[in-house]
Parts: structure tokens; sequence; C-alpha cells
């Protein structure tokens, strides 16, 4: 079974967007779930990240190995890290 979820969080706060993405890893419960989002809140819970770019993958890894490789979704997370930054 296939649950996906196509921008969730993008009309509510970022503390219930945690609880939204808590209350769909609780759910999934042996099941395949996607979240689409241009949000990287959602990141933390996924085993894998797909980076699309102009309607085709760019990358594709553990957020681990996609920070490693230093490519597009390094260059999102780090836009939005610098954006909470003092």
């Amino acid at each position: 079974e296939l649950i996906v979820l196509d921008e969730p969080a993008s009309a509510i706060d970022p503390l219930r967007e945690k609880e939204i993405y808590e209350e769909f890893r609780r759910g999934l419960k042996g099941r395949t779930g996607i979240i689409v989002t241009h949000r990287l809140g959602a990141v933390n819970l996924a085993d894998k990240i797909v980076v699309l770019k102009q309607g085709r993958v760019a990358e594709c890894g553990t957020k681990r190995e996609l920070l490693a490789k230093k490519g597009e979704f390094y260059k999102l997370w780090n836009s939005r890290k610098e954006a909470y930054a003092d």
C-alpha cells in the first residue's frame, strides 16, 4: 500500500507541521509513504530523498549522502539553514 502526501504543510505553522509528519510516520506501519514538498522539515523522516529539478530527478539518496555530495540538495538545505541563522 502506498500513501502520498502532496504539500501537506503548505498552509500550517511549523509546530503543526511537525505533528502532521509524526502522525504520518506512525500511520505508515510497514507501508510506503511519499511526501511531495518544497519544505525541508520532512527530510528527517525520509529513508530516501529524491530531488527534482526542472521536472527531472537531479539527485537521490539519504540526507547524509546528499549533503556529502554538495549538489542540489546541499544548496537547498544550506539556503534554509542560512535563513534561520543569526
